[in-house]
């Protein structure tokens, strides 16, 4: 995997995609005895490679972790957490439009991460999910990973045609 990328506290920035974010669930600090804090979560973007060749799909990992003592649990998977691809500045695939699989209630160990995976197909035919590289498409590409309102650095990427 790629160098990992931390969720900040701060909100994304208006150049990044529009609303209509899955949204993950908001725990707060004092959430019930067993369930996770949203706060003691931590949230990495990884690519499962830094260069896809021209029949590769990318995949996105977005790793999970728990920094509070013991165990919780909450719901995690791909359909509570949205990707983002840019080309040339212009977003040109959003996970948000695409129906993944329905999260699970997963169960955190300090330390000990759970992963979430999204692949990418690169032409996003499928109406269902808006979105796929133009044609001409080739280079550095960048990704960044959204949920409640926090975005990852972006991550950057390459395609081969």
């Amino acid at each position: 995997p790629g160098v990992p990328s931390v969720w900040p506290a701060a909100t994304p920035t208006a150049s990044q995609p529009g609303s209509g974010a899955a949204s993950s669930p908001t725990q707060s600090p004092s959430a019930q005895a067993g369930q996770c804090s949203l706060a003691s979560i931590v949230f990495s973007l990884f690519t499962s490679q830094p260069e896809y060749g021209p029949h590769q799909q990318p995949r996105f990992e977005v790793y999970a972790v728990s920094t509070a003592p013991g165990t919780c649990s909450m719901a995690y998977g791909a359909s509570l957490v949205r990707i983002a691809v840019t080309w040339q500045g212009q977003v040109i695939w959003d996970s948000a439009a695409c129906q993944g699989p329905a999260a699970t209630t997963a169960n955190f160990a300090q330390g000990v991460p759970q992963v979430a995976t999204v692949t990418w197909n690169r032409q996003a035919a499928d109406p269902a999910c808006a979105g796929s590289a133009p044609a001409a498409a080739n280079g550095t590409f960048q990704a960044v990973a959204m949920a409640d309102g926090r975005s990852t650095p972006v991550l950057s990427f390459k395609l081969l045609r």
